[in-house]
């Protein structure tokens, strides 16, 4: 086998790749999604823990106005009910509040997610109002309020485990890294393969002094080569992105995000062996294919085995050792579990020890198609 041929079939295969700008950037697409969806999550989220302006058209007391102040809400005043409404049309406030024989009158979109925080806000700030006048008149008349608040005591505890949306977050970047080694592999062995095939090209290929050995590892190694240069691509972008979310946004406080050298090592050789696995296990799949659909149609399932991780962190299953064995889906979780700090060390021995089991079987089984004339040929 010359290494000088091999190398010349990965040149070939990558430039066809480089010189597709389409398919280039179709690429990409993936890996880029994943800053773009931390930042969309942070922008909503400081939307719904934004300040709410809220209108009010009565002067308020010392109490009420401590109160206020307390809860940092920003209070408008108005003259009449007519101008807050005008100012609400306006978008100047979020809520209005009208004052009237004594009975506090709250206007709010209720259809809105807005609204209904807004409106939430000011029945907070009038309860805590209503229970200090009560507080007074009771002090007034004597009452031990100590004894009266003391007959019923009570706790919260937060059962429901971490955010949801967070969760999904975190499975969603994570599972974008494998997608995107799964796409970039697969985009490449359909071009070595059922295309070339479709075009007449790999006949003319196997009429150079070229081995087909010498042939199928080129194409093999390139296919590899992109899925390292995706799937880094993807790793890089969400590492930096949850990592800086971390540190600007209040929401990612709650994330189980853990960064250092030893996780970024080890989550780069992860990504290696996926891209070594995935890379034989697409040539494998588009070899028998005789079109470029039939070779696409092939590799699709593939994406979906790397969504599996996603469904498990949302339902919060309990994972077994065997988990791991499941090819593709198991380095999407591996590298969950690396920046969660939660790794085991058996399941990552799993993860590589089954890789390469894969990985011998498929290249066996690559060698054997390539083989056949029916492949070559067909």
């Amino acid at each position: 086998m010359k290494i000088r041929n091999i190398l010349i079939t990965i040149k070939k295969e990558l430039r066809s790749i480089f010189r597709d700008k389409k398919t280039f950037i179709r690429l990409l697409i993936l890996p880029l999604s994943i800053p773009l969806m931390v930042a969309l999550y942070s922008y909503i989220y400081s939307l719904d823990t934004a300040d709410y302006s809220i209108g009010v058209n009565y002067q308020m007391t010392e109490i009420e106005q401590s109160i206020v102040d307390s809860l940092n809400l920003d209070i408008k005043k108005y003259n009449s009910l007519e101008e807050m409404k005008e100012a609400y049309d306006n978008e100047e406030i979020s809520v209005y509040v009208d004052l009237k024989d004594n009975k506090y009158t709250i206007y709010a979109d209720s259809g809105s997610s807005s609204g209904v925080v807004a409106s939430s806000i000011v029945t907070t700030y009038l309860d805590a109002y209503k229970t200090t006048l009560a507080d007074q008149y009771f002090e007034s008349m004597g009452a031990d309020l100590d004894y009266a608040y003391s007959q019923v005591n009570y706790e919260m505890v937060d059962v429901g485990g971490n955010n949801y949306f967070l969760v999904l977050l975190f499975s969603v970047c994570f599972s974008y890294i494998t997608m995107a080694i799964v796409t970039s592999t697969s985009n490449m062995a359909i071009s070595a393969t059922a295309q070339e095939k479709e075009s007449g090209t790999l006949e003319t290929l196997l009429t150079f002094p070229i081995k087909t050995s010498e042939l199928v590892t080129g194409k093999y190694i390139a296919g590899v080569l992109m899925g390292i240069l995706s799937g880094f691509i993807g790793l890089a972008l969400t590492v930096i992105s949850l990592n800086v979310a971390t540190g600007t946004s209040e929401v990612f406080d709650a994330l189980n995000f853990s960064l250092s050298l030893s996780n970024i090592l080890l989550s780069v050789i992860i990504v290696i062996s996926a891209s070594i696995f995935i890379g034989g296990l697409a040539i494998a799949l588009t070899s028998s294919s005789k079109s470029f659909k039939e070779a696409q149609s092939s590799t699709n399932y593939l994406t979906f085995i790397t969504m599996i991780p996603m469904f498990t962190s949302i339902l919060n299953v309990n994972l077994t050792h065997k988990f791991y064995l499941i090819p593709i889906a198991n380095y999407t979780q591996i590298l969950m579990d690396i920046f969660s700090n939660v790794q085991d060390m058996m399941n990552i021995f799993i993860v590589f020890g089954s890789t390469i089991i894969y990985t011998v079987v498929i290249i066996y089984m690559i060698v054997k198609l390539y083989k056949s004339e029916k492949i070559l040929f067909g």
